[in-house]
C-alpha cells in the first residue's frame, strides 16, 4: 500500500514537471507574440507617420501648383499691361511664350511631383494594410496561446 502511494507521488510529480515545462514553454511563446506585437505596432506608427508626411508633401505641391498658376496670370496681366504701354507686340509675345512654356514645365513638374507622391501613399497605405493583417494574425495567435495557458493553468491547479 505504501509503495503504491509512492509511486503515484513520483508520477505525479513527474507530470507536474511536465505540466511545468510546458507552462514556462507556453509563457515563453506568449512574450514571443508581445514582442512581435509590439514590433508590429512599431512599425505602424512609423508608416502613420510616413503616410502624414507624404500627404503633407502632397498638400504643398498643390499648393506650389496654385501660387505658380496665379504667379502665371500676374505675370501675364503685367506683361500685357507694359507691352501695351510700349507698344511693342513682338516682344510681347515672345516673353509670354517662354513664361507659359516655363510656367507649363514647372507645372509639369510639380503634377509628377505629386504623382510620385500619391504612388507612395498608395504604397504606404498597403503596407499599412498589411500589417494590420499582420497584426490581426498575431493578436489571433496571441489569444490562443493566452488561451493554451489558461488551460494549462486550470489543469495544474486542477492536479
Amino acid at each position: 500500500w505504501y509503495q503504491r502511494r509512492v509511486r503515484e507521488a513520483v508520477v505525479s510529480t513527474q507530470s507536474t514537471g511536465d505540466l511545468e515545462q510546458q507552462n514556462e514553454e507556453q509563457q515563453a511563446q506568449v512574450d514571443d507574440l508581445e514582442s512581435k506585437y509590439d514590433e508590429a505596432c512599431r512599425k505602424i506608427k512609423m508608416l502613420e507617420d510616413d503616410l502624414a508626411k507624404a500627404e503633407e508633401k502632397s498638400e504643398s505641391f498643390e499648393t506650389k501648383s496654385k501660387d505658380l498658376e496665379i504667379e502665371m496670370t500676374n505675370m501675364n496681366t503685367n506683361l500685357k499691361k507694359m507691352e501695351a504701354a510700349e507698344g511693342m507686340q513682338a516682344e510681347r509675345e515672345d516673353k509670354l511664350e517662354n513664361s507659359i512654356r516655363d510656367l507649363e514645365a514647372a507645372k509639369a513638374d510639380l503634377s509628377i511631383r505629386a504623382e510620385n507622391a500619391e504612388r507612395q501613399i498608395q504604397v504606404l497605405e498597403e503596407n499599412i494594410l498589411k500589417l494590420e493583417r499582420d497584426l490581426e494574425k498575431e493578436c489571433n495567435d496571441h489569444r490562443a496561446t493566452r488561451s493554451e495557458l489558461e488551460e494549462l493553468n486550470a489543469e495544474i491547479n486542477d492536479i
